[in-house]
């Protein structure tokens, strides 16, 4: 199973943390470390949102390419990585020929999603996944929609806060310092209702 982000449909750190808010919450009214900041708020924003992050779900709206080595066997369904998830936008797979298949899309859908204790699930809508799948690695593909229009408040601040922890600690390596604090019990308490577990057991 491979998670990444979907390049057509890019995603914004500035949703979650903007460099004028860091700036007005740090009192900088100059420009020299902008492009330092502007590090950081990428760091914190990866250490929060989307694939591989600590909280296991999709903060600012963004898209998401999920591939599976497989389908699940019929009348099971596949749980979806990241959630809020918004809408599927295209699954398509390889077939025993080596052909791609487009079997779901926006304007020819065949599947149904739903959401259950926060978590994302799809399922093909006549029961059946398509059973002509070749073989080998990487064979399915699923494009989705997810993210928040706008952020919990609470992440925002623990955002924000985390950007001006590292600023005021800047001479100590950015990631190592992240680890730090994301120990910290304040941190903990801003954003631990927001932490999915376990959202990694996904087939494939």
């Amino acid at each position: 199973m491979k998670l990444t982000r979907d390049p057509d449909v890019p995603a914004s750190a500035e949703t979650l943390v903007s460099l004028r808010k860091v700036k007005e919450y740090a009192g900088l009214t100059d420009d020299d470390d902008d492009a330092l900041l502007n590090d950081m708020i990428a760091a914190v924003w990866e250490l929060l949102d989307g694939p591989d992050s600590y909280l296991n779900r999709s903060v600012v709206e963004q898209g998401l390419i999920l591939t599976l080595d497989s389908f699940p066997p019929p009348g099971l369904s596949i749980r979806l990585p990241c959630p809020p998830v918004r809408s599927v936008t295209l699954v398509e797979y390889t077939d025993r020929d080596g052909e791609t298949v487009e079997w779901h899309t926006t304007d020819k859908p065949a599947l149904y999603l739903w959401e259950r204790l926060d978590l994302a699930y799809i399922a093909p809508r006549d029961g059946s996944w398509p059973s002509d799948l070749g073989d080998g690695p990487d064979t399915v593909t699923i494009k989705y929609l997810t993210g928040e229009k706008q952020p919990p408040v609470r992440l925002c601040i623990a955002a924000r806060g985390l950007v001006q922890n590292l600023y005021d600690q800047r001479e100590v390596d950015i990631y190592g310092r992240l680890a730090q604090v994301a120990m910290n019990p304040a941190f903990d308490r801003l954003v631990s209702e927001y932490i999915l577990h376990g959202d990694r057991d996904l087939p494939g």
